[in-house]
């Protein structure tokens, strides 16, 4: 009955503060594209592995996610330090000629990784190949409390996949994947009442269910008519759902743990896009999405809905001649069923898809301003809050009315190359996040200026605001590269260019790269994520939405929770014995600083792995 009650309140707090806004979006995990300004290379399908150097959480000034066709299931759980950025299986490809590869690293914290793939064929006509990966960390202690000393980070992430690819002479070329994934963590960050420490305690599990299957059929590329169409299924589900639960008989506040199914989602989606070649210059086309999710958790239903619909045109014409690149079109999103019953997501928005390119000598100046509907879907929520709350708390997408960037690129010149660029962006109840941990060891809404508890806020808030954004980069051949990057986006609550949970003002990567003798190389890299914060709502007064309790943020009904600034130095050392065979040796944090990530979650302190890769 207890949890029945803890359901009960969860959906009502959550119905009572849906108050018109609709909220929460990530990218749509089934679908995206890529956009580079620069040199166009070739993207060529191999069986190549996951780039495994360690990274702190990474958000981009814009991230633009792959195509599914080329990520395979998102796997963003690094083998050692903090979560890798990965945004697929397939996150570095150059075209080898070998069949297959192992890539095996272990170290410090019991973290290990493990990549292999084998392509069994590859002819001209035929492609058929199989793939997995294992990342897993076992021992590092957070302590996080003296009652939970003993509790250990554990992760384990296995993936595996395999995909088929046969090309008809004369009609077109029909392609298939199968990817899944199966995910174990525990929220190491809980601090458990006094009543349940005890020998042996460990911290609430999870386990995640990821399987994404497609099929697809492309006319060959000689032919001024091209159409494609392909037909996507992703089911991503959750173990548990933990809600905190109030200790009976205790004199002060404390808190216990009741577990629920977590909630799980089946995303059918049917895509294609048909287009014609006028000349060598012209093309007009059009491209269609259709999307389908639904949800087998009855907690959830009461909360948000049992499923939703989506149907998004983008008709376009492109023109190319020379050094210019045009490409005007719009974006048309159908959505129905969306958000819960009384507060319906709108049927039918519109925004830009246009896109200017150009080139004079070493300069390049794009300008690019798009926009659109990206669909709330768990596996995208998971994707981007590891730790996050297993469950969505409405359907409702987010829409971005605009979302532009304007850029000028040089080079190369004596190996050097540079930019500058401008963005601006727009959010529609982009949603609050990053704070499952932190709810589950304070779930009573505390008024204190500057500390959030109430990650279970179902409406979001409108951001919007421009950030800039320069890089620099010199090569001389293939012994030394240098390179710089930095970005800076003002942050205040509903002004900013939103980058990110924790919304950082700075972000800069700077990292070096030394052949001193070819088999060798040595690469160090420093990233920092500066001024950051996490965003919540107020606390409203009990049973009165309408009365916030003062303090700092009572005025717009937002207030901010000030997190630690991010540093990571790491280094890599790879030796090349053969062709075939790669050592390497890599250091990650080496100023052994245990960021904290998100609230209650902290990060690994130095950490070393060695390893080796084949390839056969």
């Amino acid at each position: 009955m207890e949890i029945d009650n803890s359901i009960k309140s969860l959906a009502a707090a959550a119905l009572l503060l849906a108050a018109g806004v609709p909220a929460m979006a990530q990218d749509n995990s089934l679908r995206g594209s890529v956009v580079v300004d620069g040199k166009y290379l070739p993207d060529v399908i191999r069986q190549d592995r996951i780039n495994t150097l360690p990274r702190i959480y990474s958000f981009p000034l814009d991230a633009t996610a792959l195509s599914y066709e080329q990520r395979g299931v998102t796997t963003p759980f690094a083998p050692s330090f903090t979560a890798l950025p990965n945004r697929g299986w397939q996150t570095t490809r150059t075209v080898r000629d070998y069949k297959g590869y192992l890539d095996i690293q272990a170290g410090s914290w019991l973290n290990s990784s493990i990549s292999a793939g084998y392509r069994i064929l590859n002819t001209e006509c035929d492609i058929l190949g199989v793939w997995l990966q294992h990342n897993s960390s076992s021992l590092f202690k957070p302590d996080m409390s003296e009652y939970t000393a003993d509790v250990r980070k554990k992760n384990y992430d296995e993936v595996i996949g395999a995909y088929y690819a046969h090309t008809f002479a004369d009609a077109g070329r029909f392609d298939a994947r199968l990817d899944y994934r199966l995910g174990y963590f525990n929220y190491y960050g809980y601090y458990a009442p006094l009543e349940q420490q005890h020998p042996g305690f460990d911290a609430p599990t999870q386990t995640v269910n990821d399987i994404a299957a497609r099929i697809g059929w492309r006319s060959l590329p000689d032919n001024p008519f091209q159409y494609d169409a392909a037909l996507k299924v992703r089911y991503f589900g959750y173990r548990s759902l933990y809600l905190p639960q109030r200790v009976e008989g205790a004199e002060a506040d404390m808190y216990t743990l009741s577990s629920m199914q977590g909630q799980r989602e089946t995303h059918t989606m049917l895509e294609g896009g048909i287009s014609y070649d006028f000349d060598s210059s012209s093309t007009l086309g059009i491209r269609l999405n259709g999307d389908v999710l639904g949800y087998d958790s009855p907690v959830w239903s009461q909360i948000a809905s049992d499923g939703y619909g989506d149907i998004r045109l983008a008709p376009f014409y492109r023109f190319q001649r020379g050094n210019l690149n045009i490409n005007l079109g719009a974006k048309l999103d159908f959505t129905f069923g969306a958000g819960p019953e009384l507060d319906r997501y709108s049927a039918f928005h519109i925004a830009p898809d246009v896109r200017l390119d150009y080139k004079a000598g070493i300069a390049g100046l794009y300008l690019h301003v798009g926009g659109g509907t990206h669909l709330n879907t768990l596996a995208a929520q998971g994707t981007g809050d590891y730790y996050g709350l297993p469950g969505l708390l409405t359907t409702s997408p987010v829409h971005s009315p605009l979302d532009g960037k304007l850029g000028v690129n040089f080079g190369p010149f004596a190996g050097v190359t540079a930019g500058v660029s401008f963005a601006y962006k727009y959010l529609r109840h982009q949603p609050f996040a990053g704070l499952y941990t932190m709810y589950m060891n304070n779930p009573a809404a505390i008024a204190e200026p500057g500390v959030c508890y109430m990650p279970l806020y179902p409406d979001g808030m409108d951001v919007k605001g421009w950030g800039i954004q320069a890089h620099i980069n010199y090569d001389l051949s293939d012994v030394v590269n240098i390179g710089v990057e930095g970005s800076y986006q003002p942050q205040d609550g509903s002004t900013g260019y939103y980058n990110g949970i924790d919304r950082p003002r700075w972000l800069l990567t700077a990292s070096a790269s030394v052949a001193p003798v070819k088999p060798l190389r040595i690469v160090v890299e420093y990233n920092y994520r500066g001024v950051r914060n996490i965003y919540c709502p107020t606390q409203m007064q009990q049973n009165d939405p309408n009365v916030i309790i003062g303090g700092e943020g009572a005025e717009t009904g937002v207030r901010a929770m000030r997190l630690p600034d991010i540093t990571n130095l790491s280094a890599r050392v790879s030796y090349a014995v053969s062709p075939a065979l790669t050592l390497s040796v890599q250091a990650d944090n080496v100023l052994n600083r245990h960021n904290m990530l998100l609230p209650d979650v902290k990060s690994q302190g130095i950490s070393v792995l060695g390893g080796l890769s084949v390839t056969f």
